[in-house]
C-alpha cells in the first residue's frame, strides 16, 4: 500500500515538473522582477505531489490474521518448503530423519513431496504421494513403492493445510514488527508465540506445555500467508535448539497429483 501510494506521489511531480519545463522552454526571457513568481511555481510543483507524506498506520494484527485466515483456507493448492535448522525430525518408526522436504498440496486430500532424510547416517530422498486415506512412499533402500492405507502411513501426521489453519488459529500475544519483502511481495512481519501442539502436523508429536517463539510473513495486498518461522522443538525426540522455516508460493497453481506407476 504504501509502495504504491509512493509511486503515485512520484508520478504526480514528474508530471507537474514536465509541463512546468515544457512552458518555461517555450517562453521568451523574462525579466528580474518576475523570479518571485518562479519560486511561487516551484512552490506549487511540490503542492502538486499532494504532500501527503504521512505513513499509513498498519492494520490491527488481528485483522491481518483473521483475513488471512479466510485467505487461505479458501485456495485450492499451493506449494510448500519446509527447511529445518539445528537439528533434524525423527519420521517415528521408520528410522528416517527429516531434514528438509518440499511439495504441493490440492484441496481436499492430495499431497506429493520429496522429503530429504537422513537414514543410518546417510542422505536419502524419499518420494511421498498421498491420495485420500492411501500414502504412496518410497522405500529408502530398495527405492520401490511401498503403499499403506489408513491409520499406518508413517507420514500420516503430515497435513501443511491442516497445520496451516492451526498455525493462523493459535498466535499468542502477536504484534507487527514491520513491512518486509518476502520474494517480491511486500509483507507484514508478525511476531507470536504458538503451541507446540498446534505445530505437530510437522513434526508427529508435541512436548506438553510447550510454547514457540514464532514469526509469519503475511502479504499486505493479498493476506497470503507467506513464510512461517518456528523456533524450538516441537517433539522430544527433537534435539533443543532446533528451529524451521515453512515457506508457502504458487496459491492456487495447477497441480497433477496422481498414484505412481
Amino acid at each position: 500500500m504504501r509502495g504504491r501510494r509512493s509511486l503515485i506521489t512520484r508520478a504526480r511531480i514528474l508530471s507537474c515538473m514536465d509541463i512546468t519545463l515544457q512552458r518555461l522552454l517555450k517562453a521568451p526571457p523574462v525579466p528580474r522582477w518576475f523570479a518571485p513568481v518562479l519560486i511561487t511555481l516551484a512552490v506549487g510543483i511540490t503542492a502538486c505531489s499532494g504532500g501527503d507524506t504521512t505513513p499509513v498506520p498498519a492494520p490491527p494484527v488481528e485483522d491481518v490474521l483473521g483475513q488471512s485466515r479466510q485467505r487461505m483456507a479458501a485456495l485450492t493448492s499451493f506449494r510448500f518448503d519446509l527447511r529445518n535448522e539445528g537439528g533434524v525430525t525423527p519420521i517415528g518408526g521408520t528410522g528416517l530423519e527429516l531434514r528438509s522436504t518440499t511439495g504441493v498440496m490440492v484441496r481436499p486430500d492430495r499431497l506429493d513431496t520429496q522429503m530429504l532424510t537422513q537414514f543410518s547416517g546417510f542422505l536419502v530422498q524419499v518420494h511421498v504421494i498421498s491420495i485420500g486415506d492411501v500414502t504412496y512412499m518410497t522405500n529408502p533402500i530398495g527405492r520401490g513403492w511401498q503403499v499403506f492405507g489408513s491409520g499406518v502411513s508413517p507420514v500420516a501426521f503430515f497435513d501443511p493445510a491442516n497445520g496451516v489453519s492451526l498455525i493462523l488459529n493459535s498466535v499468542m500475544e502477536p504484534s507487527i514488527l514491520e513491512e518486509t519483502d518476502v520474494g517480491g511481495t511486500p509483507s507484514y512481519r508478525i511476531r507470536g508465540r504458538i503451541p507446540a501442539e498446534s505445530v505437530q502436523f510437522i513434526a508427529g508429536g508435541f512436548v506438553e506445555d510447550t510454547i514457540l517463539d514464532a514469526e509469519l510473513f503475511i502479504g499486505i495486498e493479498d493476506s497470503l500467508l507467506r513464510r512461517v518461522f518456528l523456533d524450538g522443538r516441537t517433539s522430544d525426540e527433537e534435539p533443543e535448539g532446533i528451529n524451521r522455516t515453512l515457506s508457502f508460493s504458487d496459491f492456487n497453481g495447477s497441480f497433477t497429483i496422481v498414484p505412481p506407476v
